[in-house]
């Protein structure tokens, strides 16, 4: 990041938001000095291993920091939990109190009062949704190629349970059934967009 082919590369100076996924604390401080050498106001959503490397990435200015190896945990747990036919806001409510429970150490020992706020919001631009396939919707009987979801909204399906099958990243040519549950990931706009086109 920090040579010049990098930066031109990496089109830090238009980019919308910067992702960093690298495990090492120290090489994240060093691309997020130098993003924000370019672009102070570019939000930076980056990687962190433990509460304590979130907390000093916060110091050095990150919009927000994600614990991965936890969040597949969580996604474990939810996919189990959905096979064991527990309802889906029960597992939601559990999965949101392990997060604060987790989080929560990190927004009260950084200065930035706002940083609970952005984990809302940042929380709700990579939400999950569940929609349920209604009699009549125009999906059904559709693949998810045919359908172009992710074109047409900006989503991408995660997951759909049918029946009791749970399909975890459903291939292309998945053809909608109706009574399907279908997972979808995206902020809430893509998201109100595929309710828009399934009918719901």
């Amino acid at each position: 990041m920090s040579q010049s082919t990098v930066i031109d590369v990496s089109k830090i100076h238009v980019a919308r938001l910067l992702l960093i996924t690298t495990p090492s604390v120290v090489t994240s401080q060093s691309i997020v000095r130098q993003a924000h050498r370019f672009r102070p106001e570019l939000h930076i959503i980056v990687r962190a291993s433990s509460a304590d490397q979130a907390r000093a990435l916060y110091e050095s200015g990150v919009y927000m920091a994600v614990l991965p190896e936890m969040e597949a945990g969580l996604e474990i747990a939810r996919q189990a939990l959905l096979h064991l036919e527990i309802p889906v806001a029960v597992i939601q409510q559990y999965t949101d109190a392990v997060r604060q429970k987790i989080y929560a150490p990190i927004y009260q020992s950084s200065s930035d009062h706002q940083l609970l706020a952005k984990f809302d919001n940042i929380k709700n631009m990579l939400e999950i949704s569940w929609v349920n396939l209604m009699p009549g919707s125009p999906l059904v009987n559709k693949s998810i190629q045919d359908t172009a979801v992710r074109t047409r909204t900006g989503a991408s399906v995660v997951g759909i349970i049918q029946g009791k099958v749970f399909h975890s990243n459903p291939k292309a040519d998945y053809s909608f059934q109706e009574g399907d549950l279908v997972a979808i990931v995206g902020n809430q706009q893509e998201r109100n967009e595929f309710k828009r086109i399934a009918g719901v």
